[in-house]
């Protein structure tokens, strides 16, 4: 099983109202530290709407013995700045032919109490993980709450499971 990350960002810059920074170079990825060359410190920025900065970090993968199985995990950030950001954990598996069979979020804002879906694996998947992070979402999160972003997070989380589902191959 193989997943391929230019196809991640590639597969991410199609949507509607997101776009990926610096797509013509690497597809997007660079190094979040300049100082860091390591897979572990790349990421890819994109802006949804033009309003509201997001990064997903490079995904790790675990191969099921056998390939029988993967498990790709992210992690997304709301940039909001003055290290307030808002932060996304996404976990999906996929099975011997490539098809996601379960995946679950987590999502922490500043100052909220975090989210947690359920263990979803049936379905369509990434389009469930968003109905319950949007269940989770409020109306209003105050001044500096930065509303607007954080009501387009259960839409990064779906995209990016869709992107992720559309790099894993067999």
């Amino acid at each position: 099983m193989n997943f391929n990350y230019d196809t991640f960002s590639s597969t991410l810059d199609t949507y509607d109202d997101v776009d990926v920074k610096h797509s013509s170079t690497n597809h997007g990825w660079f190094y979040k530290d300049s100082k860091d060359d390591s897979d572990f410190n790349l990421v890819v920025e994109y802006s949804y709407d033009d309003d509201h900065n997001y990064r997903t970090w490079r995904q790790e993968l675990t191969k099921m013995e056998g390939n029988s199985g993967l498990l790709v995990s992210t992690k997304i950030d709301h940039i909001r700045g003055d290290n307030q950001d808002d932060h996304l954990i996404l976990m999906a598996c996929y099975n011997a032919v490539g098809v996601i069979c379960y995946a679950q979020a987590f999502v922490q804002m500043k100052n909220e109490d975090p989210i947690q879906t359920d263990i979803i694996t049936t379905g369509d998947i990434p389009d469930q993980i968003h109905d319950q992070i949007q269940a989770h979402i409020k109306d209003d999160y105050g001044i500096n709450g930065s509303t607007d972003g954080r009501k387009k997070i259960p839409h990064i989380a779906k995209v990016n499971l869709y992107s992720m589902a559309a790099a894993v191959s067999v």
